[in-house]
């Protein structure tokens, strides 16, 4: 006999249950929840979506910033890549690990340092990249759907002093 496995209440909802839910949630939205409770919510939301995205790639969302960003500066080393990326070493290793089996990373030793690796892009993944983007411009459009070039202006601006309001709670103390 199979055990029920009971769903606590804190976990994070399935895209199932977000599309079964919606109009319980498109009520909650509205009822002027704390922008932290939006915001995450749309964090969530939108790594559906990418996911949804980036499925012909066979990227999840924590695959995407590695990515790009090693198509902005390739052959960094896994330490360059968690600091320029904001996570520990480990959650890098395991992303890359991952990257490298879907073919779309290769470590290379540092020949100025032996005992480091150096990650670039595979070449299957330089042929994903037009279509990498395009999916990642896709994104942004449904994000900003609706919006005129200003209230485009003003969102960004407005996001960017959260993070700075953020980031100062954070340092202080």
């Amino acid at each position: 006999m199979q055990k029920k496995i009971k769903k606590c209440s804190g976990c994070r909802p399935s895209r199932r249950d977000i599309l079964e839910k919606r109009d319980q949630w498109h009520k909650d939205i509205h009822r002027g929840i704390t922008p932290g409770y939006r915001l995450a919510w749309l964090a969530r939301l939108d790594a559906l979506y990418l996911q949804k995205l980036m499925s012909e790639f066979d990227l999840g969302p924590g695959m995407i910033p590695y990515v790009n960003e090693l198509y902005r500066r390739e052959g960094q080393t896994q330490e360059e890549l968690a600091r320029c990326l904001d996570v520990n070493s480990s959650a890098a290793a395991r992303s890359l690990a991952a990257l490298e089996q879907r073919g779309l990373v290769e470590r290379r030793v540092n020949p100025k340092n032996r005992r480091q690796k150096l990650v670039y892009p595979t070449e299957k993944n330089f042929a994903m990249r037009e279509k990498f983007f395009a999916a990642l411009e896709m994104n942004n459009e449904m994000l900003l759907r609706g919006f005129e070039p200003e209230e485009r202006e003003q969102l960004m601006s407005f996001m960017s002093r959260m993070l700075q309001n953020a980031i100062g709670a954070l340092e202080e103390d």
